[in-house]
Formats: structure tokens, sequence, C-alpha cells
């Protein structure tokens, strides 16, 4: 039964010879020590997998429940795969924490923690720090549009803002746009006036002959 257990072939006594009562007490119990050493390493390997799952949101739960339900020779190969499985999640997990942090940095906000004594799970960090990086993208192209804007308009008007255009583009993300929005007003305002002076001068010009 023991020898079922480890998950190994069927032993006979030898060939041609039968161990004796004292001999199979010998083998039983090294057979027993070696399925108690195997139960403990399912059984501390299974708590390690447990606790690290539960901190990367416990999306590993059913893998585990269903690991635990295997024979025990099966059990401990299935165990280790799944602590490299939890491992690899925790390598991702932090990587992705760091890329969260970093966006929610270029877009000019406070630290996010992912909850209230609750973690977000590798797969709602995924998504997480997909929605921000599609955000900073949306917002760098905005500004790279708005700065396409202002520069050709400050060129017809003779390049007075070229230096703040420059300036502007050079801060961080978060400050960028409404940097590149207040010199779009600015250029807008000194079209209008360029608009009235050319007025003006016509006028004058005409009045003089």
């Amino acid at each position: 039964r023991l020898t079922e257990v480890l998950g190994r072939p069927a032993l006979a006594d030898g060939v041609g010879v039968h161990l004796n009562v004292s001999q199979l007490r010998v083998a039983v119990e090294a057979l027993r020590k070696e399925v108690a050493e195997l139960e403990e390493r399912c059984r501390l390997l299974a708590a390690q997998v447990e606790a690290e799952d539960k901190e990367l949101g416990g999306e590993l739960a059913q893998k585990l429940a269903d690991a635990l339900a295997l024979p025990l020779a099966a059990r401990l190969p299935a165990l280790e795969k799944l602590a490299a499985e939890v491992a690899e999640m925790r390598r991702e997990a932090e990587k992705l924490r760091l890329e969260r942090a970093r966006l929610t940095e270029v877009l000019g906000r406070p630290a996010l923690a992912d909850g209230v004594g609750v973690h977000l799970n590798v797969s709602q960090l995924r998504v997480a720090v997909e929605a921000l990086r599609k955000e900073v993208a949306e917002l760098e192209e905005r500004c790279r549009l708005l700065a396409a804007q202002v520069e050709a308009e400050d060129k017809e008007l003779g390049g007075e803002l070229a230096q703040k255009l420059a300036d502007a583009l050079a801060l961080p993300l978060a400050a960028r746009l409404p940097a590149l929005e207040k010199l779009a007003a600015e250029v807008a305002e000194m079209r209008r006036e360029a608009e009235k002076l050319r007025l003006e001068r016509a006028r004058l010009t005409e009045v003089l002959g």
C-alpha cells in the first residue's frame, strides 16, 4: 500500500527469497517515514503557495485545491509547479506595481495603493496598467498635436513664442498639457491682436493717402 502511495511499482520480496518479519518491519517503517516526509513537504509547499497566492489576490486557489486532491505521488510535482507559477506571478505583480507607480507619477497623480486592505490580483493589475498606458499615450498625442498647432501659428506671427514652446515641451507630461494650452491661448490672442494691428495699419495708411 505504501509503495503504491509513493507511486512506485509493486515490489516482490526478492527473487526466490522472502523477507522475514523483522526485515518487513524495517522496510515498512522506512516506507512510512518516506511517506510522512513527502506529506510534510507537500504540506509546507501548499502553505507557502497559499500564503503567497493570497497576497496576489488568490488567483491560484482552485489550482491549489486540485493539486491537494491528487494522490501523494503526483501531489508534490503539482505543488512544485504551482510554487514556480506563483513565484512568476509575484515577479510580474512587482513589475506591474512599479509600472503603475511610474505611470501614475507621469500623470501627476498621488501614488495609488491597491486598496484598503485589499491587493489587486495580477489580472487586475494588468488591466490597471494597460488603462494608464492608454491614458498616457492619449495625453502625449494631445500634447503633440497642440504643440504642432502652436508652432505653426506662432511661425506665422514671427516665432516670438519659440522659446516658450521649447520650455513647455521640456516639462513633465502632467504639466506639459496645461502649459501648451496656455501657449495656445496666448498665440490665439496674439493672432487677434496682429489682425487688429493690420487693420489699423491699413486704415492709417489709407488716411495718409
